[in-house]
């Protein structure tokens, strides 16, 4: 997944909590997407998701609009939480002719909305119109949890990040590790999540360090390959507020040159 923020500041996408997933049972067009726009009170308020050779994704750019683009390989991996499930709704016209492409774009737009809403079921519903041929649905995203601590640690726990080790497990034995070493046993956090946007086979994480730091979230991958060790040492660096990169191999930090 790939994520676009334009026009905006961190700050006004913090309060952005929904997602909407777009797809169409045909080549959409620059005017299919603004008669959907036109429907919604304030496109701002949403991520717009959608695959990542929609020909949407330029007008999306040029307006400004957060959006995500997923790539056919994230989308299969939904494919497992939609075979089963018997609440997906359409709501909008249909008819014999329309049925199989109709279903199909609905398909994709479920699989783009449990995707970038880091979530496990769908239990949204699927809209169409008279007006455009695009079809689309919104759901709630799955937040991180707030900044309540002086670091927090998110661990996916989501295929294809999840492989082999528990994160459960893993997290017992650092929280153990922490209270070794500091009274205060809340000074970081360790949080599994469904997605944190940089998939990997190898196993993601996302480190926020103290604030006195100034400092951006620190992306991990490869974290399955990290020994015990190797992780209390992070969380010394943590613990004695000295820059991550400065002790984490380049390899592992997602996006470093």
């Amino acid at each position: 997944m790939q994520l676009y923020l334009q026009a905006q500041s961190l700050e006004q996408l913090a309060h952005i909590t929904q997602i909407m997933a777009i797809s169409s049972t045909s080549v959409p067009t620059v005017v299919d997407l603004h008669a959907l726009l036109s429907q919604i009170d304030n496109p701002h308020l949403y991520y717009f998701t959608l695959s990542r050779d929609s020909p949407l994704v330029k007008e999306f750019t040029s307006l400004g609009l957060p959006i995500m683009l997923v790539n056919q390989d994230s989308k299969q991996l939904m494919t497992k939480y939609l075979v089963d499930n018997t609440n997906q709704s359409i709501n909008g016209p249909i008819n014999n002719v329309q049925n199989e492409t109709l279903i199909k774009a609905s398909f994709e737009c479920s699989q783009l909305a449990l995707f970038a809403s880091g979530r496990q079921r769908f239990n949204g519903t699927i809209h169409t119109s008279n007006d455009h041929s695009l079809v689309y649905c919104s759901l709630k995203m799955k937040m991180h949890a707030p900044h309540i601590s002086d670091c927090q640690i998110f661990l996916c726990d989501r295929e294809p990040c999840l492989q082999s080790q528990q994160r459960k497990s893993l997290i017992t034995q650092l929280r153990q590790y922490t209270h070794s070493i500091s009274q205060d046993r809340h000074w970081c956090q360790f949080t599994t999540t469904n997605c944190l946007g940089h998939c990997s086979p190898g196993g993601t994480a996302m480190i926020h360090q103290h604030h006195s730091l100034a400092l951006p979230p620190l992306k991990l991958r490869f974290i399955e390959h990290l020994s015990l060790p190797q992780w209390q040492s992070i969380i010394d660096a943590l613990h004695l507020r000295r820059p991550l990169t400065d002790s984490i191999a380049t390899s592992l930090i997602n996006g470093a040159k």
